[in-house]
């Protein structure tokens, strides 16, 4: 195996130190003061320690396998019992193998290590409550974040504590298995994000198949990909193309005072959100004098109704009823609208025009067949 070296600098002396890719995170001192510091990767050529790092994973045992990294991340923040990981079978998909066999692995490669000794970060990985009624059971104070009442209980009663976990087997990263994540979650989080960027450029130039495709194209490449039985990697993108085009064409009552420029961006928003799934489009306007998110939600919403309103047409339904959201804080427009009955070529448009909902009206039109 091709070895590859990088290189520290102590912050002490400023000593160049040389080290081999397997000892990153390991604790050591600098040959030059003795001063104890940890090994990490280079940051002073990150380019540089970018292109070291990725022909290291490509000559070695490290883990390079997406599932893998993530299996790894498992074990980050807390202990974790390898028999207790939810969705074992999933697991196996992903990763094509025992779960246990890849933990195996990681242990032999420095990158997990027993987990069992450090009681307060074992009691963490229990609820909040399970805290509360063990602190209550042993007379101690039930306040507090979860670490705090962790040190409380193991203060109190370091042995039944210990009783808590005997008979499993904990694991947690190493300083080396850490960074290892740490390094892959920037890498997949940089990925997403020139994603991103990418299909809000198609959006803005109104190539709406181009951005329907990047999106697929990057769920299909995931792990574990976004949304339950979809087939990312069988896309058809008929569906959201319908509604991109509604939201290009989408002119809401309630944004009559808006210049022509900021409707063009809420809709690229808008269209970003349903593309992603989410609530929170990343591109947000400056200095806007509203809630992007909010306005940027009513135009997909008003697409996404005309959706539904042809959908209904096309089934046969003559009859459709207003369903509220249901919250106690709805405004007085849309608490009166609930429950009302129209004939479907009478439906009214949605968003209510004069919702004053903090978060935007949620009124849907449904069948009342």
């Amino acid at each position: 195996m091709v070895e590859f070296y990088f290189k520290n600098h102590c912050v002490d002396c400023g000593g160049g130190i040389e080290f081999p890719a397997y000892a990153i995170g390991e604790h050591t001192s600098c040959p030059h003061c003795q001063r104890q510091l940890t090994l990490v990767f280079p940051s002073d050529k990150p380019n540089e320690a970018t292109n070291l790092i990725e022909a290291y994973l490509q000559s070695s045992s490290f883990p390079n396998q997406r599932a893998e990294l993530l299996l790894l991340k498992q074990f980050v923040c807390f202990p974790s019992d390898v028999n207790s990981l939810r969705s074992l079978d999933i697991w196996r998909s992903a990763l094509d193998a025992e779960p246990a066999n890849v933990i195996s692995r990681f242990t032999e490669l420095g990158f997990l290590q027993d987990g069992c000794n450090d009681l307060v970060a074992l009691l963490q990985t229990k609820s909040a409550n399970d805290l509360k009624s063990l602190a209550e059971s042993r007379g101690l104070g039930k306040s507090g974040t979860k670490e705090t009442l962790a040190k409380r209980l193991v203060k109190s009663d370091p042995e039944g504590m210990r009783t808590l976990f005997l008979g499993k087997s904990y694991l947690v990263c190493t300083p080396r298995g850490r960074l290892i994540v740490e390094k892959y979650l920037e890498s997949e989080t940089e990925i997403k994000n020139q994603c991103e960027q990418a299909v809000i450029s198609a959006l803005e130039e109104q190539r709406w198949k181009d951005a329907c495709l990047m999106v697929a194209s990057f769920e299909a490449s995931r792990v574990f990909p976004r949304g339950i039985g979809t087939d990312w990697k069988n896309y058809n993108s008929n569906y959201d193309l319908f509604v991109l085009k509604q939201i290009s064409e989408c002119h809401i009552q309630r944004h009559a005072s808006f210049d022509e420029n900021v409707i063009s961006k809420l809709r690229v928003s808008a269209a970003e959100m349903h593309l992603w799934g989410t609530n929170k489009p990343s591109a947000i306007g400056l200095n806007a004098g509203f809630d992007w998110a909010v306005e940027s939600r009513m135009i997909l919403f008003s697409a996404l109704g005309a959706k539904r309103l042809e959908e209904m047409k096309s089934a046969g339904i003559k009859r459709v009823k207003i369903l509220g959201s249901g919250s106690s804080d709805v405004c007085s427009i849309c608490k009166s609208a609930n429950d009302k009955v129209y004939r479907i070529d009478a439906a009214p448009t949605l968003p209510h025009e004069n919702c004053t909902c903090e978060n935007g009206c949620c009124c849907l039109l449904v069948a009342n067949e």
